[in-house]
């Protein structure tokens, strides 16, 4: 092998796994990214539904409150969310959740 030829072989081998290693860096940057953003978005939406769902009463309401949560996770199903009355007892839980819901009061204290 003529030394033009191993040269453009090495420099060719160093080009791609620098950029390789950029590539899989900046793919990382990017996740964390829209990670951060999806949690801050969840954050929103749970907060607007818990403001909203503190100003009436869930057992005078009960329609209301299925009706705004069927409406939220209508689409994709990907919000899960769980009604609990003043003595913790589950009032209504959205149908995205799979069974276990009941453990959460343990979980809450």
């Amino acid at each position: 092998m003529r030394l033009g030829t191993k040269l453009t072989l090495y420099l060719s081998l160093i080009i791609i796994l620098v950029l390789s290693g950029y590539g899989y860096l900046d793919i990382l940057s990017r996740r964390d990214i829209v990670v951060r953003k999806m949690k801050a978005e969840v954050r929103s939406t749970g907060r607007t539904l818990e403001v909203s769902l503190e100003k009436i009463s869930p057992r005078e309401e009960r329609e209301y409150v299925k009706g705004l949560i069927g409406a939220m996770s209508e689409y994709e199903r990907t919000l899960g969310v769980i009604v609990y009355d003043q003595r913790e007892n589950l009032t209504f839980r959205s149908h995205s959740l799979a069974e276990g819901a009941e453990l959460l009061p343990d979980m809450l204290h």
